[in-house]
C-alpha cells in the first residue's frame, strides 16, 4: 500500500444523479476502507467545505475535498455522470472526483490538489469517455508522480 493513496482508486458511472446523495455514495463506496470513521462523518465534513466554498474548478469538473486528523493517507472517489450532477445555477457538472486527506498533511494536500486539476485541465475529455481502470490508473499515476 501507498503511503500517499491508501487504496486504489475508485470511478462511479451514473446516469442520473443528485449532489448530495451522490457525494453520500461516493463516501459510501469508500467507508469500507475508513472503518475507523463514520461514514456520516467523513460525509457531514465533504458537505461543509462545499457550503464553505463551492468547489466547481471548470464548466465539467468539480472537485470536492476535505481534511479530517482520523485520516493517515488520501483517498480519491471519481464519478461520471453524463447527464450532469446540478452543482449549482447553471451548473451542470458531469464529472466529481472526491479527495479524502489528513488534515496534518497540508504540502501533500496541496500537490494532490494540483496534481489532480492538471491532469482534467489537459484530459477533462478522456476521463469522460475511459473505461472506469483506465480513468482511475491516470489518477494514481497524477497523483503519485507529485509524491
Amino acid at each position: 500500500m501507498d503511503p500517499l493513496l491508501m487504496e486504489p482508486v475508485r470511478v462511479i458511472d451514473m446516469e442520473k444523479c443528485f449532489r448530495e446523495s451522490l457525494l453520500e455514495l461516493m463516501v459510501r463506496s469508500l467507508s469500507s476502507s475508513i472503518k475507523h470513521v463514520p461514514p456520516g462523518r467523513l460525509l457531514q465534513a465533504v458537505l461543509q467545505r462545499e457550503r464553505q466554498c463551492p468547489t466547481v474548478v471548470s464548466p465539467l469538473l468539480a472537485m470536492p475535498h476535505a481534511r479530517l486528523s482520523e485520516l493517515k493517507g488520501f483517498y480519491v472517489v471519481l464519478a461520471r455522470c453524463p447527464r450532469g450532477v446540478d452543482f449549482g445555477p447553471g451548473k451542470k457538472i458531469e464529472l466529481i472526483c472526491l479527495i479524502l486527506g489528513p488534515e496534518g498533511r497540508q504540502k501533500q494536500y496541496l500537490q494532490v490538489l494540483a496534481s489532480l486539476l492538471r491532469l482534467f485541465k489537459h484530459k477533462e475529455q478522456k476521463m469522460i469517455r475511459a473505461k472506469p481502470a483506465v480513468a482511475a490508473q491516470m489518477i494514481r499515476s497524477a497523483i503519485l508522480s507529485q509524491s
